[in-house]
């Protein structure tokens, strides 16, 4: 995203994308229309780097929670074998 200077020293605000091996401008005014919809651009790109965000803290919460409870069990079927239980056929007996 960028404000282009013209010869005529007007200021457009452009935005830029990649479309297979090209790279494609795409015009979105001058003045303040530009600059409203810079801020919405903005705005946009920082609330979605944001959910990035917290759905990596969230896989992270996930992959601990996970991990807790694959210990747990474990301490549990320990502590059961030790009490004399066997497991058989998905139970303990």
């Amino acid at each position: 995203m960028a404000w282009e200077t013209r010869r005529n020293g007007n200021r457009y605000y452009y935005t830029k994308k990649r479309v297979g091996n090209r790279v494609i401008s795409e015009y979105h005014g001058k003045g303040e229309v530009a600059e409203l919809v810079e801020g919405l651009i903005l705005e946009d790109k920082t609330e979605r780097s944001l959910l990035r965000k917290a759905r990596t803290d969230q896989r992270e919460i996930d992959s601990s929670i996970t991990d807790f409870i694959a210990t747990l069990k474990q301490l549990i079927a320990e502590q059961l074998e030790a009490d004399g239980y066997k497991y058989h056929k998905g139970q303990w007996r």
